[in-house]
């Protein structure tokens, strides 16, 4: 088991961006819980939403990209959750895909953990001029 944890640190590291040291103990509290006989904590790749970039697509959109796990829901579409210099932009679209996906942790419940991608699309409401 030490190569194959090796290997997943090592692979989620590089997906993550979680350093290798956090994983050890993430790994080590799993399987001494499971010697114990407890019930392991949540499995996810990622403690929380993270954003990982900012574009344009255009000169009125503007692009925000997160990483996120498969247990939060996906980000609001709706315009008034999101405010650019104090404007709400006029439309909001967004495109998720599992970008990760790891092997089984739950086989009863068939609960592979994936490591989403949300792309936000701000459709900014800009004046003439700008």
């Amino acid at each position: 088991m030490g190569s194959f944890m090796t290997h997943i640190e090592c692979k989620m590291a590089r997906q993550t961006g979680l350093g290798a040291w956090r994983l050890s103990a993430l790994a080590a509290a799993m399987s001494c819980a499971a010697a114990l006989g407890v019930a392991a904590p949540a499995f996810r790749l990622i403690p929380e939403p993270r954003l990982v970039s900012i574009a344009t697509a255009a000169p009125d959109v503007l692009v925000l990209v997160f990483l996120d796990h498969d247990e939060d829901p996906p980000p609001s579409q709706a315009a008034a959750a999101y405010s650019v210099n104090g404007t709400a932009p006029r439309q909001v679209g967004r495109c998720s895909a599992t970008v990760y996906e790891e092997r089984c942790v739950d086989w009863r419940a068939q609960r592979y953990p994936q490591l989403l991608q949300h792309r936000l699309y701000l459709a900014l409401a800009l004046s003439p001029g700008h």
